[in-house]
C-alpha cells in the first residue's frame, strides 16, 4: 500500500506545478499530460486495490469516478445552456483531484470540493475587482482544483 500510494502521490506532485503554470498562462490543461497522468493514476489505483490490504483503494477509485461524473455533468449542462462553465481539461483532471484525497479518508473528497470552491471564489472575486466588473470574468479552474486537492490531502487526516 505504501509503495503504490507513494508512487501515485509522487506522480501527481511532479505534474502539479506544470499543470498550474500551463493553465494560468495558456488557460488550457494539456491533454498530452492530463490523459496519461489519469491513466497511470488509474493503473496505480487498480494495482493498489489488487495488491493492497487496505480499503482506501476502493474509496479512492469511487471518489475519482464520482468527481469525474459530476464535473462531466456540469460541463454538459453548461454546453446545453450555452453558458461558460469549466473546460474539458478540468473535467479530465477531476478524476485525479478526487481520487488522490480518497487515499486519506473517504470524506476527504468532500473537503477538497469545499476547498477548491473557496479558492476559486476568492480568485474570481479578485479577478472581478481587478476588471471592475463581474460579467465576463473567467478564471483558470485547474490551479484551484489542484490546490484544493493538496489541501484536502493535507488536512483530511487532521480534520476528519
Amino acid at each position: 500500500d505504501r509503495i503504490v500510494s507513494a508512487l501515485l502521490l509522487g506522480l501527481i506532485a511532479g505534474a502539479t506545478s506544470f499543470l498550474v503554470t500551463a493553465d494560468v498562462s495558456v488557460r488550457r490543461l494539456p491533454d498530452r499530460i492530463v490523459i496519461p497522468l489519469s491513466l497511470v493514476a488509474l493503473g496505480l489505483i487498480i494495482t493498489g486495490s489488487v495488491l493492497g490490504a487496505l480499503p482506501m483503494w476502493f474509496w479512492s477509485f469511487f471518489a475519482g469516478l464520482l468527481g469525474l461524473g459530476a464535473f462531466a455533468a456540469l460541463h454538459l449542462v453548461g454546453r446545453a445552456l450555452r453558458a461558460r462553465t469549466m473546460g474539458l481539461g478540468d473535467v479530465k483532471l477531476a478524476f485525479i483531484v478526487f481520487a488522490v484525497p480518497g487515499l486519506f479518508d473517504p470524506w476527504a473528497p468532500a473537503l477538497v470540493l469545499v476547498a477548491m470552491m473557496l479558492i476559486s471564489g476568492a480568485w474570481a472575486l479578485i479577478g472581478a475587482i481587478r476588471a471592475g466588473r463581474v460579467r465576463g470574468v473567467t478564471i483558470a479552474f485547474g490551479p484551484a482544483m489542484l490546490s484544493g486537492m493538496w489541501l484536502g490531502c493535507l488536512f483530511a487526516p487532521i480534520l476528519l
